[in-house]
């Protein structure tokens, strides 16, 4: 009788571990889902944003001489602060520019039926990178600094099925200048790549 009683416990001990590591499992996956976006924004980011702003200091110059042109390709930032919008949103305003290029563009068919699946809402966590490439990033306002700070970065209209994607980056400077990109994604060998990347607007 003691035999199986000792039996039992050790069997219980043992559905016990396994249900703690099944249910650790499952919460590592179920993050990893809940951080994919985030994955696919961090994996592309300087791709993104691009790094036209390692020789201007901005992403966006009000005006630029060829003097300064040839200045700022002298004096490359070693670093640079950018504010990122840690909200993903959709942008009701952007919608049309979004379906007249998905149409001038003439993409694959797979584009066109995407437009209509939902858009995707999430929030940036504390797990995205602080620093990608010379980009120091926050989620805070930026306060002084002796690190030059290139600009906004604003994430919106965030769509992808199984294999293909878009969104909307908002790129914009200090005096509130702005360009709105497109960006077309397509998932190959289980990799997010970005295919094209071109501008819907600029103020």
């Amino acid at each position: 009788m003691n035999l199986v009683k000792k039996m039992a416990g050790i069997l219980n001990i043992r559905t016990f571990l396994i249900l703690i590591i099944a249910f650790n499992i499952f919460s590592a996956c179920k993050s990893k889902d809940e951080n994919y976006p985030q994955m696919i924004i961090e994996d592309n980011f300087l791709r993104i944003v691009d790094t036209f702003a390692y020789k201007y200091g901005t992403f966006r110059p009000l005006a630029v001489n060829p003097r300064a042109i040839s200045d700022s390709l002298n004096s490359l930032y070693p670093e640079l602060s950018i504010y990122l919008y840690k909200k993903v949103e959709n942008n009701n305003i952007v919608e049309n520019e979004i379906r007249n290029f998905l149409k001038r563009e003439k993409l694959d068919n797979r584009f066109n039926e995407l437009i209509n699946d939902e858009y995707s809402v999430f929030t940036f966590n504390s797990t995205f990178s602080k620093k990608i490439g010379r980009y120091n990033i926050s989620f805070d306002s930026i306060k002084y600094s002796k690190i030059k700070y290139a600009g906004e970065v604003k994430i919106s209209n965030f769509k992808i099925s199984n294999d293909l994607g878009y969104f909307v980056v908002q790129l914009s400077d200090k005096k509130e200048s702005q360009i709105g990109l497109i960006v077309i994604m397509e998932k190959i060998n289980n990799k997010w790549i970005i295919i094209k990347r071109e501008m819907l607007y600029i103020t």
